[in-house]
């Protein structure tokens, strides 16, 4: 056998035991913990790789700023500070039983809303957060409503799905479901895991790396200040036209379940700072952020777009009640970059005027 044959059986060898090394110690290990948590919430003591809210923990506007500005998370000290709110005002307020807002109604009295989400659901300031806003102007116009905040800070489908016994056992008459942007800044939640699980291991060390030499401080900046290079006519673009991101199963799955809990579900489609029909303005570009694997701010609109179709396709097939924001979004959210702080996020005012609009649709289905 020549060398170079030589060679190449040896190389195939090391693939197939790194391969099989790879599996295996995936197989093992067990998830690992979670970190890098706000105060307001925990690990979950059964699920360790799993965060929950913490309950009955409460937050002052000084107190978040505090914590901010020690942990290095600037873009937040900076947008608390832009508001100028009473430092002594409550920023924060999670329940007994583990969710954002005032304590649930244990005689269950009035018609009872969940709002299932991440983020965009949780909101920033305790009272205009748009489930809040809902609550409240529903209440207005005489509905007996009880809205309950399910969404956390960096919830993905998969998160939700570790929930859904809790979720189910509230007994919401009405579920509204809006999910989809963690997915999109987790490059395997969208597009799925490797087939090699040898790739899988060299991706998660490639990312690990960088993370030993940078504070979180710097991490977060270089990612807001990362160059971002508009490209309407890109391939990649293309090549999403009939794309299904890996976690769509998981929200078919969160609808069905919902509805066998005898809760009628509402699915909410995604309005993010860019769109594929508009130029992003400089200063769209400045306040934006993307997921890791693009620079182009078109994709992430093209995948928040096809989500969107999959959503109404699926509540036409179905017969599930949605709302829109993203239709909603376009003609009343102008221009858009004064209403999102980020790529995804709704200012206060944003917030306000998505509760407001989430009341409207939502009053018709109140029994």
């Amino acid at each position: 056998m020549s060398r170079f044959w030589r060679s190449l059986a040896g190389i195939l060898v090391a693939a197939v035991v790194f391969e099989i090394c790879a599996r295996v110690l995936f197989a093992v290990r067990p998830p690992p913990a979670v970190t890098d948590l706000q105060p307001y919430q925990m690990a979950d003591p059964a699920r360790p790789w799993h965060k929950r809210l913490r309950p009955g923990f409460v937050e002052t506007y000084a107190e978040a700023a505090e914590f901010k500005h020690g942990t290095g998370r600037v873009l937040g000290e900076t947008y608390l500070a832009r508001l100028r709110a009473d430092p002594a005002q409550v920023f924060v307020r999670i329940n007994g039983d583990g969710f954002r807002g005032p304590e649930i109604d244990g005689a269950h009295r009035a018609a009872r809303i969940l709002t299932i989400g991440d983020s965009c659901t949780f909101g920033t300031a305790e009272a205009s957060s748009y489930p809040r806003v809902a609550e409240a102007t529903l209440r207005q116009r005489g509905v007996a409503v009880e809205v309950v905040n399910a969404g956390v800070e960096g919830y993905t489908t998969a998160d939700v799905l570790v929930e859904l016994d809790r979720l189910k056992a509230l007994r919401p008459q009405i579920a509204t479901v809006y999910l989809g942007w963690n997915g999109f800044f987790n490059q395997e939640q969208v597009f799925g895991q490797p087939t090699l699980a040898a790739l899988r291991l060299v991706r998660g060390v490639a990312r690990a790396i960088p993370a030993l030499f940078r504070s979180r401080r710097d991490a977060a900046l270089a990612a807001y200040q990362r160059p971002k290079h508009p490209d309407a006519h890109a391939r990649e673009l293309a090549a999403l036209d009939d794309f299904v991101p890996a976690f769509f199963p998981d929200l078919r799955q969160i609808v069905r379940e919902m509805q066998s809990a005898g809760s009628r579900v509402v699915l909410v489609t995604l309005a993010g700072l860019y769109e594929l029909e508009r130029e992003p303005t400089p200063h769209m570009l400045e306040i934006g952020h993307l997921p890791p694997y693009t620079d182009n701010p078109y994709v992430l609109a093209k995948l928040a777009s096809r989500l969107n179709d999959l959503l109404r396709d699926l509540a036409h097939a179905q017969s599930i009640d949605l709302i829109d924001v993203d239709m909603w979004s376009r003609a009343t959210l102008v221009p858009r970059e004064q209403y999102f702080f980020d790529s995804v996020h709704l200012t206060d005012e944003g917030q306000a005027m998505l509760g407001r609009y989430v009341a409207d649709r939502l009053a018709p289905l109140v029994r």
